[in-house]
């Protein structure tokens, strides 16, 4: 097979990528290993088992590896790309469109928006299932862990937008970040399972509590100094913890000459989509930043992307939380690709629109999307395949990959609440009855389950089936 009909077939499956990078697993495997006889089903099974241990866009880290495999580092970037070049495409083609039109058909997206809510709430609650179904397959208390982990969470980040909901204006005991949640899981996972010393895994737990009481909306805790002091001995606790580790490191073979070269490609390639952006507007830095950091973050799957990217891009004069939700995450969900690419994508393309103006702006900043989700999912899949077997056996890493998706299960039910309050705001902003449009959110939400469930409905014709069902709120207006 050549470079190019391998490209082209990598498109071809990106054109078709609904449903989730799972579902793409067979189509790539029939492609590639069954028809084309590109590679073994041994090698294509490992970089299954790879991508779905590591964060960011399982597809575009398939194709990406199938590349390098076989045509090397050209085959190992224009893979990745062209695996999410479909997606990207039509993400910001409708973006466009629906800016141009938003004075014209404004009531009628908002409409739509109750439609998408539900469909991606019902995404959500299945995703939460097979987690716990997964769970339990691994012990029956492990499950009961993983569920007390998951409402732990949902306590942690759900207030604010459960304040919302039931209209209490106050200020939210906890409400902590995704951002802040993760970094604390990781924390305590990592020094617990990589210390022996009882002391040490009670002292990680305490400064755990600690960061999450100095990060809460009413800030418990509020002090520069605490929280400098917390964080200094974090880092100093994750250095003692790390020793062991290293030491491990050093004893086995590391291909640090074939490390430093694909890492060398993917920074290479990130640097060029950013410096459209970077000429524009230097903010892009930090973008590129968050971007980068959003992806390494992205355990558990596209949906749960979302969670990592609300708490990283919106407020804080990026994007408000409606934008968020009834542009980009409506626009991304009825699409085909990676949801991670097309919504870091999205995001780079609305922030950029606004902060340079639309066109070249939005443009510049979306190859800057494109070029933090390509080059991190595929920078850290790289590295984690060339060290497979070492970590694969490793107590932290497997520890991390049993309880990630508790923690963004729980972290999707806060998700699903700011869902059900954009509901509640197109009520309001349309005037139409809450109960009615509440009523129909969660109609359609029942009506998905029990569609897929008896009829094995996929998910494009589910979506235009609550797009068209949504449309029966404009008798209301």
């Amino acid at each position: 097979m050549k470079l190019s009909t391998f490209l082209l077939k990598v498109f071809k499956i990106g054109c078709i990528g609904f449903g989730g990078g799972s579902a793409l697993i067979p189509v790539m495997e029939e492609e590639f290993i069954g028809k084309g006889k590109l590679d073994t089903k041994e090698n294509f099974d490992n970089d299954v088992i790879v991508a779905t241990l590591t964060p960011g866009a399982l597809p575009i880290e398939l194709a990406s590896s199938l590349g390098r495999r076989n045509f090397g580092h050209k085959g190992m970037v224009l893979g990745g790309v062209m695996m999410a070049l479909p997606g990207i495409i039509l993400t910001v083609s409708l973006l466009t469109i629906l800016a141009s039109l938003q004075d014209q058909i404004g009531h009628i997206i908002k409409c739509l928006t109750v439609g998408i809510a539900g469909f991606i709430i019902y995404l959500l609650l299945n995703y939460i299932r097979n987690v716990f179904l997964r769970c339990k397959k691994i012990s029956k208390t492990f499950s009961y862990r993983a569920g007390a982990v998951a409402i732990g969470v949902f306590l942690l980040s759900c207030e604010s937008n459960l304040y919302k909901i039931l209209g209490i204006d106050a200020t939210p005991i906890f409400s902590v970040s995704t951002f802040h949640i993760l970094l604390t899981a990781f924390f305590l996972i990592f020094c617990i399972k990589s210390s022996k010393h009882l002391l040490v895994k009670i002292g990680a737990t305490i400064l755990s509590g600690a960061n999450l009481l100095l990060h809460g909306k009413s800030e418990i805790i509020h002090s520069d100094v605490f929280s400098y002091v917390v964080a200094v001995l974090m880092v100093a606790t994750v250095i003692l913890c790390g020793f062991r580790s290293i030491n491990k490191l050093f004893s086995v073979h590391i291909p640090i000459r074939e490390i430093l070269s694909d890492l060398k490609i993917w920074v290479l390639f990130l640097l060029l989509t950013l410096v459209p952006a970077l000429v524009l507007n230097p903010q892009s830095l930090l973008f590129a930043a968050k971007g980068t950091l959003s992806t390494v973050m992205s355990f558990g799957g596209g949906d749960a992307y979302l969670v990592i990217a609300d708490g990283l891009f919106v407020g804080d004069g990026w994007l408000s939380e409606d934008v968020f939700y009834s542009q980009i995450v409506s626009v991304v969900n009825i699409l085909p690709g990676s949801i991670l690419a097309k919504t870091l994508t999205a995001i780079g393309y609305v922030y950029g629109s606004q902060a340079v103006g639309y066109g070249l702006g939005g443009i510049a900043f979306a190859v800057a999307g494109v070029g933090c989700s390509v080059a991190a999912s595929c920078g850290v899949f790289g590295f984690i395949y060339l060290l497979y077997e070492e970590f694969a056996t490793s107590t932290v890493f497997r520890t991390f990959s049993n309880y990630i998706r508790p923690i963004i299960a729980g972290l999707l039910g806060n998700v699903m609440l700011v869902l059900i309050n954009q509901s509640k705001q197109t009520s309001i902003s349309l005037n139409i009855p809450l109960w009615i449009v509440l009523g129909m959110l969660f109609l359609l939400i029942v009506v998905d389950f029990i569609l897929v469930k008896k009829a094995k409905l996929k998910p494009i014709y589910l979506i235009v089936l609550n797009i068209i069902c949504s449309l029966c709120l404009l008798f209301f207006l």
